[in-house]
């Protein structure tokens, strides 16, 4: 199964990687989503596997629309 990148439902801003729908990391702050991107990559190389990353998003920003 491919290594999983997710915004965490629970913690706002929270990024979660995750193998076989357990999580083995979360990053939070201002560069969250950029460290979880790159740690999910690094992660699928050392395991031969794929990163899902690609339906991770950016979530909107406070008081931007």
């Amino acid at each position: 199964m491919p290594v999983k990148l997710s915004l965490s439902p629970d913690r706002h801003g929270e990024w979660r990687i995750s193998v076989d729908d357990i999580v083995i990391v979360c990053f939070s702050g201002p560069s969250a989503r950029e460290q979880a991107v790159r740690r999910s990559r690094e992660l699928a190389e050392l395991l031969h596997d794929t990163a899902d990353v690609n339906d991770a998003q950016q979530p909107p920003r406070p008081g931007r629309s």
